[in-house]
């Protein structure tokens, strides 16, 4: 044993004073002017670059290798700036490896000051692109160890404006082959600092169709912190890909930003986004999607398909509940002006820029909604849809809900570049007592259910322009209602002046047997719409024209008294009109029948009242239709 060791002592010196020997020799025979001529010559021959250095020096110890000063490398002719890259030092050790092997890779690479300018011209040419004319080729995958200091990389499209990006350190390190990959260090932009973190098992194959590798990436800003965990793909055309992703920002808007990406609405409360990413050759499945925005919440999953220029989605979506109001605020919508005073309908834009986004894609979802709370307060439950679409032309072929206490179901059509809509609804129990509640309108009604039925279309950027334009029928068909008016301060002004018409003289309360509507629009205006009811005491047939282009309306008609009822002015009035705006009209006197009224109350003052009685007998022997199925006949 002794001896073996002195052998091997021997033989170590002897190594050692050989490589001694032989760094004095290379040092004598290769001076630095040399090794700068050799490498110029080599940018110039390999690349058609010029290159240009301070000072380079070989060195032999503790490893082979290279150490250069001032270096830059010239851009092509056509870009704007004269330099591709550039560094204040550069320092490369070789690879014992690939030495032992009878090649020269590099094993650890060191700079300092380096400045990388990287443009692509408008017809494609990338300056990066080095157009090689040499056999030879470096064995990059030897390299197991990079540090970067005070590095910028500096991107350039056509003629767009540059951006940039600031690596104040970044190291990385690995075995032999790629294998390990371990990766820490910073990178500045957009006035934000980046950390990075990643451990790659494999980037052997890196740039190979399908290929990938375990790993694990970790990017931490100030404002948020997205992590990916799985197997990653290593290029464009990915294979066998499945991935962890999760993304949690205090701040989305300056996470875009440092991306270049800016929002036109930038979103105003936190976002968390987690789900499993798995790519294959020609799709990519979205699997145990989680989405949070402020309040709002929402899972699902997804398919993206790339077929040439088009996107395809399929997919189902399920949130426990939205609140349209609160949503849109935390997704960057400015809050909607109030509706102007005596309209109906709001001047603000619908969402016809997200139907314009579809453009390029086709889409398949089911949706579903266990409480969708409408702006106007109004909150609809169980609410499911199908949607199909074809770039800016979205059809929803079913959707069904719950609302106000009755149920709901119809389609809707949309076609962006129109800026039109064809909806077809079907409501049955929906009580009219829940519409004013819900919307925090203080109307003393009970009751009310209504049976709504429309088949309309319109067009326009906003829902006023879509209302002055409807095409198409509505119908309403509603049931026992009962207004208690001794409350009639708080009342709407159309029943607080129908109760004298609809209820007993004196009475605190109207008793609605039914009421119905029917609406025949056309470019906005139904000008033989009909609207009828029936109460207690009287019954009222009207009919004339509902304006929705100046939310107006003008119908006129008769009031009729019931067998047994003690009457009031509906004696009186029997000719009625109700007109002015939507949002408030008023029932009158009719004017075309105020002379037989004032002719009826004249014939009251004379006969001391037995006329009324006797208008009243005759009316309830001949009660007439029911004005509740008459505003759907053909008189109606």
């Amino acid at each position: 044993m002794a001896g073996w060791r002195k052998k091997a002592a021997v033989t170590a010196a002897v190594l050692a004073l050989l490589l001694a020997v032989a760094a004095l020799v290379a040092h004598a025979m290769f001076d630095g002017e040399r090794l700068k001529a050799m490498a110029q010559d080599h940018a110039r021959t390999a690349w058609s670059r010029e290159l240009a250095i301070d000072t380079l020096s070989l060195r032999l110890f503790p490893v082979p290798g290279v150490r250069a000063t001032g270096i830059t490398l010239s851009a092509p002719a056509w870009a704007q700036s004269p330099q591709l890259a550039a560094a204040d030092l550069l320092d490369v050790s070789l690879s014992w490896r690939a030495l032992l092997s009878g090649r020269v890779a590099p094993g650890a690479l060191h700079v300092e000051g380096g400045r990388l300018m990287l443009e692509r011209a408008a017809d494609g040419r990338r300056s990066w692109d080095l157009d090689s004319r040499s056999d030879g080729r470096m064995d990059w995958r030897q390299l197991a160890q990079v540090e970067l200091r005070k590095v910028e990389i500096v991107y350039r499209d056509g003629g767009a404006r540059p951006r940039s990006w600031r690596l104040p350190s970044l190291s990385a390190s690995a075995s032999p082959n790629w294998q390990d990959l371990r990766l820490q260090g910073q990178v500045e932009h957009a006035q934000q600092t980046m950390t990075l973190q990643a451990r790659l098992a494999d980037l052997s194959q890196a740039g190979a169709d399908g290929a990938a590798t375990d790993g694990e990436i970790a990017a931490i800003w100030p404002s948020g912190r997205l992590d990916v965990r799985g197997r990653l793909p290593l290029s464009l055309q990915s294979g066998d890909a499945a991935a962890a992703v999760a993304l949690e920002a205090q701040s989305v808007d300056a996470l875009l930003r440092f991306f270049d990406i800016e929002a036109a609405r930038p979103l105003q409360a936190p976002l968390s986004v987690h789900a499993t990413l798995k790519a294959a050759a020609d799709h990519l499945d979205i699997d145990k999607l989680r989405v949070k925005l402020g309040q709002t919440e929402a899972s699902g999953t997804f398919r993206l398909q790339r077929s040439g220029e088009r996107t395809r989605i399929d997919g189902a979506i399920d949130s426990p509940a939205i609140d349209w109001a609160v949503l849109t605020r935390d997704a960057g919508r400015p809050t909607p002006p109030p509706i102007p005073r005596n309209e109906l309908f709001r001047h603000y834009p619908l969402a016809w820029t997200a139907v314009d986004a579809l453009d390029g894609a086709d889409m398949a979802l089911a949706v579903k909604i266990r409480k969708l709370t409408l702006r106007s307060g109004i909150a609809l439950a169980d609410v499911a849809a199908t949607v199909d679409s074809h770039d800016d032309k979205v059809d929803i072929p079913a959707f069904s809900m719950q609302l106000l206490g009755g149920k709901a179901s119809g389609s809707l059509k949309l076609a962006g570049a129109k800026r039109s809509a064809q909806l077809k609804l079907a409501a049955g129990g929906v009580r009219l007592e829940r519409f004013f509640s819900e919307r925090g309108r203080k109307v003393p009604v009970s009751g009310g259910p209504m049976q709504i039925d429309a088949n309309v279309s319109g067009r326009g950027e906003s829902l006023r322009e879509m209302a002055a334009t409807l095409d198409g029928l509505a119908t309403i068909r509603g049931g026992a209602t009962l207004v208690r008016s001794e409350k009639a301060g708080e009342v709407e002004s159309l029943l607080t002046s129908m109760t004298a018409l609809l209820s007993e003289k004196d009475a605190p309360q109207i008793k609605l047997g039914c009421f119905a509507a029917r609406l025949p629009f056309s470019n906005g205006v139904a000008a033989r719409a009909a609207v009828g009811a029936r109460s207690e005491a009287s019954k009222l047939l009207t009919s004339g024209t509902v304006d929705l282009r100046r939310q107006t309306v003008d119908l006129h008609g008769r009031v009729q008294a019931r067998n047994g009822v003690s009457l009031g002015i509906a004696a009186l009035s029997g000719d009625i009109s109700i007109a002015g705006r939507l949002r408030k009209p008023k029932m009158a006197l009719d004017p075309v029948g105020t002379p037989s009224a004032l002719a009826r109350l004249g014939a009251a003052i004379v006969t001391g009242g037995l006329s009324l009685v006797a208008t009243a007998a005759w009316d309830a022997a001949n009660p007439g239709p029911d004005p509740c199925e008459a505003v759907f006949s053909d008189k109606g």
